[in-house]
């Protein structure tokens, strides 16, 4: 019931533009950083998909290659001083969730109006996804310490970007940060404006003339260094079914028009945080065409949209009249946006592949314990 009560008062709080207040603001993600800590590292291994696979492996060396070597080195430095694996799961999303607050910190300081989305999405899928989670922890923590203006921190940051692949081999996209930023945001942007078409018309081509196994050879180097490299090749380029690259593919192309929309006009926000935002979703544009390959591809297109929600909390923020035009139109957008996506990632499909059996179970409305 905590969950449902930090998204309910999130949202109410945002609506009726309350998150300026700094006890509030404070008090509420405190509160939600604690929430997600506990959701996060408590949840069973029956009543999610990777949990219990994760948990049996708890125990592997660093030498057998199962996983990207930071996330071995890290469990297992765990294991080897007796911490059981509910412990280590517990103190290593703590560990993430506040190194990504640091980041989402320094991009917004609306962070009601931020983690009251995110807890809709795409809190659910790192709560099991974890290697991505503590990859896509270390990207943002990146991000935010490159806005500071301090040369310790912002090394930090690049250091923090480069080292993100040892937990997530996919996090190796993420290098294009430090090139794209390079060039100015509204110049990506207007390279967005033809890739948001073109991409997904490629994606088609590739997905019906049953190309994806161009990918096979790339996939092959970058995964050489993992026991499992063939059966993780076979993995991502086993293609992808119409339905669900369609969705995915509506997903970002409706949320880069909210984007474009609405960070071409942000005021007093640094130009160095649109750069790195606009970065972001560019790289979700462009990972589209592997969702022919495999929809674990997927999670780029979900990164993007972590960077609407972390625009959309900063613009709202800076939107002083509520019920303005603008102002529903934004939030009628954004529904029909979460609608899309939370439907997109089966949150409601009860099927056996859907993720409506876990909700439940892992924010606690039903008992973890009952199988």
């Amino acid at each position: 019931m905590l969950y449902i009560f930090l998204v309910s008062i999130g949202i109410i709080l945002s609506l009726c533009n309350l998150t300026n207040n700094r006890i509030i603001k404070w008090m509420y993600t405190i509160a939600v950083l604690i929430t997600m800590i506990y959701l996060m590292g408590t949840v069973s291994p029956y009543h999610s998909f990777d949990t219990s696979a994760y948990q049996f492996m708890y125990s592997l060396p660093p030498i057998s290659h199962r996983f990207e070597s930071g996330y071995m080195h890290l469990s297992y430095f765990f294991y080897v001083n007796g911490s059981t694996y509910e412990t280590f799961r517990i103190c290593s999303y703590a560990l993430f969730v506040i190194l990504m607050f640091i980041g989402v910190l320094q991009l917004t300081s609306n962070t009601i109006g931020f983690y009251s989305l995110y807890l809709i999405f795409p809190f659910f899928l790192d709560v099991t996804q974890v290697r991505q989670f503590f990859m896509f922890s270390l990207v943002v923590f990146g991000i935010g310490m490159l806005c500071t203006k301090s040369k310790l921190l912002k090394a930090i940051g690049v250091l923090s970007i480069l080292i993100s692949p040892l937990f997530q081999m996919s996090g190796i996209i993420y290098y294009l940060l430090l090139i794209l930023t390079k060039v100015h945001y509204k110049k990506l942007i207007k390279i967005m404006n033809y890739l948001i078409w073109i991409l997904p018309i490629v994606t088609l081509i590739i997905h019906y003339a049953h190309l994806n196994k161009v990918f096979s050879r790339g996939l092959s180097l970058i995964l050489s260094s993992r026991s499992n490299a063939t059966e993780s090749v076979a993995l991502y380029t086993q293609g992808s079914s119409f339905s669900v690259v369609i969705l995915y593919i509506l997903s970002i192309m409706i949320s880069y028009f909210m984007f474009r929309n609405m960070i071409l006009k942000l005021e007093n926000y640094e130009v160095k945080r649109k750069l790195f935002l606009t970065s972001v979703f560019l790289i979700g544009i462009l990972s589209i065409p592997l969702l022919a390959s495999s929809s674990d591809f997927e999670r780029f297109i979900r990164n993007s949209i972590f960077a609407l929600i972390i625009v959309f909390s900063v613009y709202m923020f800076q939107l002083k009249k509520i019920g303005s035009n603008v102002w529903i139109k934004n939030w009628g957008i954004m529904v029909c946006i979460l609608i899309l996506v939370t439907s997109s990632w089966k949150y409601w499909d009860t099927s056996v592949t859907g993720r409506n059996q876990f909700l439940p179970y892992i924010i606690k409305i039903k008992n973890p314990n009952d199988l």
